[in-house]
């Protein structure tokens, strides 16, 4: 692999990972003995869901960006 895919993988990788661990601080936070998320905890998960679809647009933006910046030399 070379070094842009690598730095692609990284990226998409550690956000992923960032978004599973929003998703368990949610459901720790706000999940009760039963498993069953709260009001709150629900509208929690759905912002972090959403966080993450915002975080990858600008990650893709970003990464094409320099793409972009590295095709020009």
């Amino acid at each position: 692999m070379d070094a842009d895919t690598v730095k692609e993988v990284v990226v998409a990788g550690a956000s992923v990972l960032a978004v599973i661990a929003a998703m368990a601080y949610v459901g720790m936070a706000y999940g009760s003995d039963t498993g069953v998320l709260s009001t709150q905890g629900g509208r929690m998960l759905a912002y972090a869901i959403a966080g993450f679809v915002v975080l990858m647009t600008i990650v893709g933006y970003t990464r094409s960006y320099w793409l972009d910046l590295e095709d020009e030399e």
